[in-house]
């Protein structure tokens, strides 16, 4: 039974590991917007009080919507001047360019203050969905970075656009905006390596699956667990005790959202110790010495016997014999108790 509970575990683990393998591809940040560090862009400054800029097309190979849910990590700008209040934002967009694009705020980054024209990446935090757009709001004065390419569209909305307000941009064609956002997708979890284990906790159970990277929290049900991430598709985490028994689901979050997997971890109810065995004492067989002096030889013996003691050193006195002498004296003496088949030694006397 051990050896095929180890066999099963085994499987388990190897599938775990293929699933990690073959889910690998979506490890590396997705990048929506055009190629910053190839392209050159020239420098236009906004006029209003503040302006919304979001690419509506751009060439084939550039992402231009979210293919996933996730987060945005970072974003970059190029052509920026040194103006405080750059902000990333994201936007639902819907139209094309024959029925006329409608563009709708959602939710904006924290305010950066570019250090120049270079290209330049900001850390955030940004939740993203399928679908949904990015762009970027730029201060009043502020510089962006624009570049002449066929095919590509920039949006513009002026004044800043106002979060879950619609508005219907300024095209203008054959241009593109120098900025991009990197988007973590939302973990998956694929498989459990083991998916069973006692109540008290302390097993190690390898989590497979996608875009692990910086991940905060790995929870058995609604219990914490230490947690080592070991690489983009595989975690290394020990099960918390639970106070009862029964299945729960194990979640792993990062910035991008939280997975759920969809197997189970069986808490099973530990077994208690079995209760101490009083040993039992078996008491050892003795013999209580009788009293033997002035019996017979003969006489002296059977009462030796059924006392369960042997006969032990015969002694006799001169003139004594075995059949007419009497005992005179025995060691050890009448009324001892010893040990079952110790000797009595008797001596006779005429």
């Amino acid at each position: 039974m051990k050896r095929s509970r180890l066999v099963l575990l085994s499987a388990a683990l190897a599938s775990a590991l293929a699933l990690a393998a073959a889910s690998s591809a979506s490890a590396a940040p997705i990048t929506l917007g055009p190629p910053l560090a190839t392209t050159s862009f020239g420098s236009t400054t906004c006029s209003n009080p503040g302006c919304t800029f979001t690419n509506l097309a751009l060439p084939a190979g550039s992402q231009l919507a979210s293919p996933v849910d996730g987060a945005i990590v970072s974003w970059s700008l190029k052509g920026a001047s040194a103006t405080p209040g750059y902000a990333l934002r994201v936007l639902n967009v819907s139209g094309t360019t024959m029925t006329g694009f409608v563009i709708t705020g959602i939710a904006t980054s924290t305010h950066e203050t570019p250090a120049g024209a270079g290209l330049q990446t900001f850390a955030t935090a940004l939740p993203i969905k399928q679908g949904q757009h990015i762009g970027i709001d730029v201060p009043k004065t502020g510089q962006f970075g624009t570049s002449g390419i066929s095919g590509a569209i920039v949006g513009e909305v002026q004044p800043l656009l106002a979060e879950g307000v619609p508005a219907i941009p300024t095209q203008f064609p054959d241009s593109e905006v120098g900025f991009s956002a990197q988007v973590q997708p939302a973990p998956t979890i694929s498989a459990l390596g083991i998916t069973s284990g006692p109540a008290a906790g302390g097993t190690s159970v390898l989590i497979a699956g996608t875009d692990f990277t910086g991940a905060t929290a790995v929870k058995f049900g609604g219990t914490s667990a230490a947690f080592s991430v070991t690489s983009e598709n595989t975690i290394t985490a020990t099960s918390p005790a639970s106070a009862t028994a029964g299945a729960v689901p194990v979640t792993v979050t990062t910035v991008a959202g939280t997975a759920s997997s969809a197997q189970q971890f069986l808490y099973v109810a530990s077994t208690p110790p079995p209760a101490p065995v009083t040993p039992v004492v078996i008491p050892k067989p003795t013999c209580k010495v009788p009293k033997l002096k002035g019996k017979t030889l003969k006489s002296a013996k059977k009462r030796i016997r059924a006392a369960d003691c042997r006969v032990g050193t015969l002694t006799k006195k001169e003139g004594a014999t075995a059949k007419d002498g009497e005992v005179v004296k025995q060691v050890p003496k009448p009324g001892v108790t010893v040990p079952a088949e110790t000797k009595v030694k008797v001596t006779l006397a005429p």
